[in-house]
């Protein structure tokens, strides 16, 4: 990659994608020798990064592995980017259009419940406002690519939003569009909350061990009843 190019792409890592800073020079590695591999020179992307995969699974673990695909998908992401700089306005498109009434009319012989069927069209109308310099006639799978990545990416949705946006966007592109979606491999995935898990001290967990004990103090039930009451 030359230097000019490396320090855009080093500058999308750090202010784009946020990745943390100690981890850009590995990105930056990983790219060099993907672009050195046999893997780069194939046009199916997805296959280029099951074979670079294959490779590095050979020598490396998985968590290298790991950030090596992601780095990968950044950088074609961020290539893509280059290509297609494009900001959200309006589609006025007469075709786009009776697209969104086309799906609103299938979604109801469907019988979708109403906030499904508005969550889908709502989805519908910002990727066509994505792509509204495309043909809808024209819009294939790589175009919900990187939609798909640049919600993870620029817009920092939660994973849970970007499988929504999926949902209704697949349903588009198989039901209105009539567009095959074979694999998204490449896709730049939004990342899930990390959750601390919920564990018991090694006292807690010991005194859980112990066998129960029937405390009743002096005068009964009743009495202790009285006294919780009076506390």
């Amino acid at each position: 990659m030359p230097k000019q190019q490396a320090q855009t792409f080093e500058a999308y890592l750090q202010k784009t994608a946020r990745i943390p800073s100690k981890h850009i020079p590995y990105y930056l590695q990983w790219i060099e020798l993907y672009n050195k591999s046999n893997a780069s020179g194939r046009t199916d992307r997805q296959q280029s990064l099951q074979d670079f995969q294959t490779q590095l699974d050979r020598s490396c673990e998985s968590w290298r592995v790991k950030q090596a695909c992601t780095a990968i998908r950044h950088y074609w992401f961020w290539q893509d980017r280059r290509q297609h700089q494009k900001r959200f306005r309006p589609a006025t498109s007469q075709l786009s259009t009776e697209l969104i009434v086309e799906a609103r009319h299938l979604l109801r012989l469907q019988h979708k419940a109403y906030r499904t069927e508005q969550t889908y069209l709502g989805w519908i109308r910002r990727f066509l406002d994505f792509v509204k310099q495309i043909d809808p006639s024209c819009i294939e799978q790589t175009h919900l690519r990187h939609y798909l990545s640049f919600l993870a990416v620029e817009r920092r949705v939660s994973a849970a939003t970007q499988q929504q946006a999926f949902n209704a966007l697949l349903f588009l592109f198989r039901h209105i569009l009539h567009v095959p979606i074979e694999g998204l491999a490449e896709t730049i995935k939004a990342r899930r909350p990390q959750r601390l898990p919920v564990v018991l001290s090694p006292q807690r967990s010991s005194a859980l061990d112990r066998p129960a004990v029937r405390i009743v103090p002096p005068g009964g039930r009743n009495h202790l009843c009285g006294r919780i009451a009076a506390a």
